[in-house]
Parts: structure tokens; sequence; C-alpha cells
């Protein structure tokens, strides 16, 4: 049994009575003496943290406008399958890989590019026999069908050609476009595409120089852009005997394999190249053959028209010099020879044929086919910068008197 002294009682109880009067009295200092610890306070009366609840799956956002796919362009490229308004039928080349697609909204034309192991005979062959069975017609043949072939049915036209070796192209126009492809009507802000440039060909037309059968997006043959060449330059300079081309004579002698003495458009060609205008044997080209009936390309029609309009030598360029001023992603697949055409056309400025007939543009595209309204478009104007004369000056000339002039076939 454990005694209790009282002396130890009474030291106690002395200190319960001072705690109990501390306490009433409100004397914080030992009120926080006995006072538990906060901290262990404030784990003690925190509530638990309640689970987080399961994860409610919430719908996809919106797509924003950076990861919606873009709106339809003017222009639209596809690799991977045919244009839903490439018409229906023209059929695949049996084994035929398509490399590239496009096709223009609004207007109806497109573009493909096709690789196959077969010669340009057979692929022409091909489509002429099926078509024909389809009720299509040939409008254009270009060389017994080797160089190209232009088919229609109503308002349905295609372009057969073969830009190299076993590649061939099948270029089509047509009046329906396919509802997936319809562009949304443009805003009011939208300006309207081409307002405000010429109608080259409605000038040329009314100048005498190119037939009323006029068609744009038509493929213009190299015989037809020589004629147009010659006689449009020498409508806009009729005034000016010593500017002109002349014509050759019956009398000469054939300079091209493939254009003799009996060709309609002999004197036209022949003229040109004994003017130098054309590469030719006269020119020291090796050139043997024009071709007349083959598709004219964009680069052959630089070659053949810059050299009228600068009327001197022209310039030493090199593809660094066509890169560093057109800029082309393509200039490696340019001829070089037409190197120096191209410089001086770009030295041209806004009189340039190529920005006249092609627009701005990164890529030349040297070898692609010229269509009518290209052509017109190049032939517009000749001569360069402040001294050129575009078909509209010269028909407002007073000695205009084109009306009794008819236009070339």
């Amino acid at each position: 049994m454990v005694r209790i002294s009282k002396r130890t009682v009474s030291r106690w109880s002395g200190w319960l009575m001072l705690l109990w009067v501390a306490g009433c009295s409100g004397d914080r200092t030992a009120q926080q003496w006995f006072a538990p610890d906060p901290q262990l306070l404030d784990q003690a009366e925190a509530p638990a943290v309640a689970p987080s609840p399961a994860a409610t799956p919430t719908p996809n956002p919106s797509p924003t406008p950076a990861d919606s796919p873009p709106p339809a362009d003017d222009i639209v490229d596809d690799t991977v399958k045919l244009p839903q308004s490439f018409p229906d039928d023209v059929p695949r080349y049996p084994q035929a890989e398509l490399l590239t697609a496009s096709y223009r909204l609004g207007v109806g034309t497109g573009e493909t590019l096709w690789e196959v192991a077969a010669n340009p005979a057979q692929i022409a062959r091909f489509y002429r026999q099926f078509l024909q069975n389809k009720g299509w017609t040939v409008t254009e043949a270009f060389q017994a069908d080797t160089a190209g072939l232009t088919m229609a049915q109503g308002d349905t036209q295609i372009t057969l050609t073969f830009p190299e070796a076993n590649r061939f192209r099948l270029d089509y126009r047509t009046a329906a476009i396919a509802p997936s492809e319809s562009p949304s009507p443009p805003s009011p802000e939208e300006p309207v595409a081409n307002a405000t440039l010429p109608n080259f060909g409605e000038d040329l037309i009314q100048l005498g120089a190119i037939p009323t059968s006029f068609q744009p997006d038509a493929t213009i043959p190299r015989r037809t852009f020589a004629r147009w060449l010659l006689t449009t330059h020498n409508r806009i300079y009729r005034d000016r005997p010593t500017k002109q081309i002349r014509p050759a004579t019956p009398s000469s002698q054939p300079i091209f394999a493939d254009v003799p003495t009996s060709d309609p458009d002999f004197a036209i060609i022949q003229g040109l190249a004994e003017a130098g205008m054309i590469p030719s044997r006269l020119s020291g080209s090796d050139v043997t053959l024009f071709q007349p009936d083959a598709p004219l390309s964009r680069e052959t029609l630089l070659l053949w028209k810059v050299p009228l309009d600068q009327r001197t030598t022209l310039p030493t360029a090199s593809l660094q010099n066509v890169q560093q001023t057109w800029g082309f992603q393509d200039s490696d697949q340019i001829n070089p020879a037409v190197f120096p055409a191209l410089l001086a056309d770009y030295d041209n400025g806004d009189r340039a044929n190529l920005r006249r007939a092609f627009g701005y543009t990164k890529l030349l595209q040297p070898k692609k086919t010229v269509t009518q309204g290209e052509a017109a478009a190049a032939l517009w104007s000749f001569g360069f910068q402040g001294e050129s004369i575009t078909a509209s000056e010269a028909i407002a000339r007073p000695d205009a008197a084109t009306s009794s002039t008819s236009p070339p076939p």
C-alpha cells in the first residue's frame, strides 16, 4: 500500500487550485501550457479525404478549326483515287497505276497522270476503241494517236497525251460536277477570280489572229501555236514591216523531216525556223523533227515566244539563275535550253508571258501541255516592258480594220 504524505497532497491541491483559477480568469499562458499539440489536433480534426469518384467519360470536344479538315480549296489533289468528277465512261488502262490526280472545282476540269509498261500506240488504241463503242467521237488526233488523242461526248471531253516514257495523262473537261465536289458559295467579301483580267481570246479573235472556234480549255498542238504565233505577231506589228516575220516560200528546202512543202503549215513553220525563232539545224540545234501535231508544252511556249519579245540575244542563264529569280521547286526538270528564255521573261516584269499565261506559281511543270486559253494569254502582248504592245492596243489603233480580215483557220 502506497502512502502519500500530507505535504504531497497539499502540493497537488495547490496546483489544481492554480489551474482552476487560471482557467476561470482567462489566463492564456496557462491554457497554452496544457493545450494539445496543434499539429496533432489538426490531424485529428481533419476530415478523412473522400475517394475520388470514378472518372466519367466526357464527350469529345467539338473539333477546333485546327483539328477540322481544311475547307475545300479551288484545287484539290488526290494521289490515291480518282476525283468523283472523272468521267464514268473512261476506264482505267489495264495494270496502269494512278500517280497523281487533280480537279478544279466549279470548272469541271481535271488532270490525271498514270504509269504503265505499254507503248503509246497501244494505249491510244485502247481508249479510241473503247470510247467509240460508248458513242464518243474523236475531235483531234496527233500523229496517228501516238502523240495524243482528244475525244468528246456531249459536254465531256478527254485528252490523252504522253509526257514521258511509260507514262500518260488523261485530262478531262465536263459540265457535270459531283455533289461532294461542289464548292460552297463565296462570301460577298470574296473577290471574283480574274474579274479585272482582259479577255485574251476575244481580243485575238477581234484582231483577226485566231479563229472564232477558239476553245480556251482545249489542248493546243504545236502547229496551231506556230500559226497563231506568226499571225498574231504580224497583226500587232502590221504597220511595221521591218518587224514582221516572213513566211517561207514553197521553193524553200524543208528544214524539218516531218514538215514537207505539202504540209498546210509549211510556210509558217519553215518561216519561223528560217527567222531563228524556233530551234532547228539553221540555229545550231540538232532538232530534225518539228512534231507538228504533238501538244505544245509550257517550256516550248516560252522557248518560241520570248525571243519575239526581246528581239536581242537572250542572256546567259543557269539553273541557279532560274532558282534565284522564279524560285521554281521543279527547276531541275526544265530543259537547260529554256533557261535563257526564262531569265529574260522574268525581266519583263508584269508583261512576262509566264505570269500572264499561268499566273503566280512555284511550279513551272515544264512538260505540261498548254491550253488554247493559256496560249492566247501569252500571245496577247509582244515586246519588252514599256515598249510592248497588246492586242487590245493594236485593235484600238485607227488602222486596225480587222473586221475585213478573216482569222486564220
